[in-house]
Parts: C-alpha cells; sequence; structure tokens
C-alpha cells in the first residue's frame, strides 16, 4: 500500500518550483531553502498579496521573504534622494513630496522586518552541487485534482 502511495505522489527535488512543480525559470531560492521560479513567485505574490504581509511570507513554511535585489536598491535610492533633498532644505516643492511618497511605497513593499542587507537571491549559476538533491514526496491528496 505505502509503495501505491509512493508512485502516486508526485515527487519534488529541491530544484523543482514549489509552485508549478516544474524545473524553475530564473530560479530563486528563499533562505528557508525552498525554491521558485520568479514569475511563479512574482505571481503568486500578486494573487495571494492582499494581505501585506502574506505577500512577504514563502508560499510554503511562510517564512519572511527578503526584498529582491531591485526592490532594495530602488528603496535605498528614495532613502538618498529624499535625504539629498532635506539636506538641500528643499521640503515644500512637489518633488520632495513624490519623493517621500515613492520611499512610503517602497517600504511597504519591502516591509518592516528586513534586516537592511539581505537580499532575495536568484540561482542562475551552474555551481549547483546536484549530488545533494533532497527527495520530498508529496502527499496524495495534493496532487489529485
Amino acid at each position: 500500500m505505502a509503495g501505491n502511495l509512493v508512485n502516486a505522489a508526485a515527487v519534488v527535488t529541491e530544484t523543482t518550483c514549489g509552485i508549478c512543480l516544474e524545473e524553475p525559470e530564473d530560479p530563486l531560492n528563499l533562505p528557508c531553502g525552498h525554491s521558485f521560479c520568479d514569475g511563479c513567485l512574482d505571481g503568486w505574490r500578486s494573487r495571494y498579496g492582499v494581505d501585506e504581509d502574506m505577500r512577504r511570507k514563502c508560499p510554503i513554511c511562510r517564512t519572511s521573504i527578503p526584498p529582491s535585489k531591485e526592490m532594495a536598491s530602488s528603496l535605498l535610492m528614495y532613502r538618498a534622494n529624499k535625504q539629498k533633498m532635506e539636506d538641500n532644505n528643499d521640503t515644500s516643492s512637489m518633488r520632495y513630496h513624490l519623493a517621500c511618497d515613492l520611499l512610503k511605497e517602497a517600504e511597504q513593499k519591502v516591509g518592516p522586518d528586513w534586516d537592511g542587507v539581505t537580499v532575495l537571491q536568484d540561482n542562475n549559476n551552474d555551481n549547483n552541487n546536484n549530488n545533494n538533491k533532497r527527495t520530498l514526496v508529496m502527499p496524495q491528496y495534493v496532487t489529485m485534482q
């Protein structure tokens, strides 16, 4: 009986996207160890991002997802731009208010729990050691439609 369950279940390896269950395109490895296609993770964030807190969590284990390199650099650029305007006493212009709005939006996307350093790394390098793959078996109820 147990053999039938294993045969009927989808086998997922470390290199399988946890959302589409296929070989990942532009793979992203999260600090928690789960990996996803870049597009799948973005789609998941858009679909389930109604709750801002969920948007920044791993779809599988719910640990925090660090921001992408682009999100982090945008946030740092907006902060520097705002600080530059404040240093020049340019705090009453429309540009300053726009900079503040952009910074607020970037801070919301990144989230309050970001450590300021860690960013989401892609896994496009060929240096992966394919001999150290863990194999997980999905429960049958997950694979049934």
